[in-house]
């Protein structure tokens, strides 16, 4: 059913952050309540999920750059290839290991810009949104690639 040329978008609000447990709100994000949701009181974080959608099963990796891109591409770890953090230009992050002989993950992140070596290229869900005609802004820190890439914001 067409809901007419007036309908309004939905807002969106997304919060990706680095390292929060799924028991650190006081909201639950499990199918329960647990003993640590009763340890924090976050109540505009209950507000905003009383009056929107939560979701609860995104995980993607536990280590950040990779969720990250994840998040910007719709795609997983295997088909991006990014599977550490980033942090210099075509440098890994990876630990040395005398007997593993590691891929060539794509180290540098992702990339808006076709053609950066090591990134997966892929246009970002900002720039989808603002394509159906949504405002989008990024608030505190981020990166998407290593430093000296057009994945790295600052």
């Amino acid at each position: 059913m067409d809901p007419g040329p007036r309908a309004a978008k939905a807002h969106i609000v997304l919060f990706l952050v680095d390292d929060l447990g799924w028991q650190d709100l006081s909201e639950p994000f499990y199918r329960e309540r647990m003993p640590f949701n009763d340890r924090y009181k976050t109540p505009h974080v209950e507000r905003l999920a009383a009056r929107g959608m939560k979701f609860t099963r995104a995980y993607a990796s536990c280590v950040c750059s990779p969720s990250r891109v994840s998040l910007m591409t719709g795609m997983n770890a295997a088909r991006h290839r990014v599977t550490n953090w980033t942090l210099r230009r075509n440098e890994s992050t990876d630990a040395r290991d005398e007997q593993l002989i590691f891929p060539a993950w794509n180290v540098n992140g992702m990339s808006p810009v076709r053609g950066i070596e090591r990134t997966v290229f892929a246009t970002p869900l900002p720039a989808l949104l603002k394509g159906a005609g949504y405002r989008t802004i990024h608030c505190g820190k981020a990166h998407f690639g290593a430093i000296g890439t057009p994945g790295r914001i600052r």
